[in-house]
């Protein structure tokens, strides 16, 4: 459905991000990366925001889910800073065994930013949500 490749100064690929359909209203995220990602961050993140989230949302999507080994702390700043919230943690998900995260936005958090970014160019004040486990609905 959605897919972008991000190239380092040098005009090497370094990323690669990708979206597919799990179900009618929920999307996956996969993102391949070669050590040199962290090079591509704002223009990743600046096509997610501005290109990938409207049309997604638009196209009905409610949710996205993505998983990340525990502890990758790069990853996961990275998935909280696109707007993924942690769901959950997945045990022996690894293939030695490790532990994944799974990460997850949903539909409410977006109408929240878009929300509070009117609210802020209206001039009122808007408290934050709270970080961390998202409560099942």
């Amino acid at each position: 459905k959605f897919r972008a490749i991000f190239a380092d100064r040098d005009g090497n690929p370094a990323a690669f991000i990708m979206f597919h359909e799990m179900t009618p209203t929920t999307l996956a995220a996969s993102l391949l990366a070669t050590d040199r990602w962290l090079d591509v961050v704002r223009p990743l993140m600046r096509w997610g925001i501005s290109l990938f989230r409207p049309q997604a949302l638009e196209l009905g999507y409610k949710r996205c889910e993505c998983r990340t080994l525990a502890g990758h702390e790069e990853a996961i700043n990275f998935l909280e800073r696109f707007g993924f919230r942690w769901e959950l943690d997945i045990p022996d998900f690894g293939r030695n065994g490790e532990m994944f995260r799974q990460f997850a936005w949903r539909f409410s958090d977006h109408v929240y930013f878009f929300q509070s970014q009117n609210a802020k160019n209206a001039g009122a004040a808007e408290a934050p949500p709270e970080r961390g486990r998202v409560r099942n609905a």
